[in-house]
C-alpha cells in the first residue's frame, strides 16, 4: 500500500494506492491507448477519403471542360445537319414528278410475271379449297 501526503491550503488529505485502484489505472491506460489508436486510424481513413474526394472533383472538372468543347462542336454538327436536309430537300423539289412516275409503274414483262405469279397461286388456292371438301 503507497500513502502520499499533501499539505496544501492547511488541509491535510491522504491518497492511499491500492492494488485495486493500480489495476484500474491500468485498465484506464490500456482503454486510453485502445481508443487513441481506433482515433488514429480513423484520422488516417478520413484524409484518404477527403484525398478521394479532392481528386474526384478535379476529374469531375476536366469533364465539364470536355463536355463544354464538345457541346460547341454537337452544335455546330446540328447545324451543318440542318442545312444540308434543306439543301437536300430543295433538291428534291427540282427532280420532275415524270422521272418518278416512270419507275413507279410496272414495265409489261414485270406485269406478266406479276399476273402469272397471282394466276397460279389463286390456282394452288382453288385445289387447297377442292381437296379439303
Amino acid at each position: 500500500m503507497y500513502a502520499i501526503r499533501s499539505n496544501s491550503l492547511d488541509v491535510s488529505f491522504i491518497y492511499y494506492r491500492t492494488y485495486h485502484s493500480l489495476l484500474q489505472i491500468n485498465l484506464y491506460q490500456n482503454l486510453l491507448r485502445k481508443k487513441h489508436g481506433e482515433l488514429l486510424s480513423n484520422m488516417e481513413r478520413l484524409e484518404g477519403g477527403l484525398e478521394k474526394l479532392k481528386s474526384t472533383a478535379s476529374q469531375v472538372d476536366d469533364l465539364k471542360e470536355k463536355l463544354a468543347a464538345q457541346e460547341v462542336e454537337l452544335t455546330q454538327k446540328n447545324e451543318d445537319a440542318d442545312a444540308l436536309i434543306k439543301r437536300v430537300g430543295i433538291e428534291q423539289e427540282k427532280v420532275p414528278t415524270t422521272f418518278v412516275s416512270i419507275f413507279s409503274t410496272p414495265s409489261r414483262a414485270t406485269q406478266r410475271r406479276l399476273d402469272m405469279c397471282q394466276l397460279s397461286a389463286t390456282k394452288k388456292l382453288l385445289h387447297d379449297v377442292a381437296s379439303s371438301m
